[in-house]
């Protein structure tokens, strides 16, 4: 009879102990989930309603969204094009620069509309990257091609981020 109680004793004390390590281990999950919060700029019609300030960054507001770092590009791609109506094909690091690839055909229905337009969208796409973590430039490419230029926006310098905080 002791014995079994003794065993009764044993098992109960080994489940606790295993839903104890059970329950650490999802709070250590749930703490090693990190998020990167980005900044998407659009321009601020309220502030700016005759479009004459579209350089400076005080006439955008931005929403600020915290990205899972787990899918962060594909979900960054996504978040871009809702906020801002920019397509992003793909996006990396370089070091402390940040490359991002427009999608060519997008970019020239979007940066191309106008000079106003254009500058408008280069803003939000800059403004929008430059809050990124731990970057110094920002290197901007239409379907895989650097330098490229249209007639109402030009990515053909690699930007430093300071000019756009």
């Amino acid at each position: 009879m002791k014995t079994i109680i003794y065993l009764i004793m044993l098992t109960v004390i080994y489940l606790f102990l295993l839903s104890c390590n059970v329950e650490n281990s999802l709070n250590k999950e749930a703490n090693s989930l990190k998020f990167i919060a980005i900044n998407f700029y659009t321009h601020d019609t309220e502030k700016d309603p005759y479009v004459n300030n579209v350089q400076s960054k005080e006439y955008y507001r931005y929403e600020t969204v915290n990205i899972e770092s787990d899918n962060f590009n594909n979900d960054f791609i996504e978040l871009m094009y809702i906020h801002t109506g920019i397509k992003i094909d793909g996006l990396w690091y370089e070091g402390d620069k940040l490359c991002v690839d427009l999608n060519k055909e997008r970019t020239w229905q979007t940066f191309d509309n106008g000079s106003t337009g254009g500058m408008i969208y280069r803003q939000k796409l800059l403004f929008t990257l430059s809050s990124f973590p731990n970057i110094e430039q920002i290197e901007v490419l239409v379907g895989g091609l650097k330098g490229v230029a249209g007639s109402h926006f030009n990515f053909i310098p690699v930007f430093d981020v300071n000019e756009f905080n």
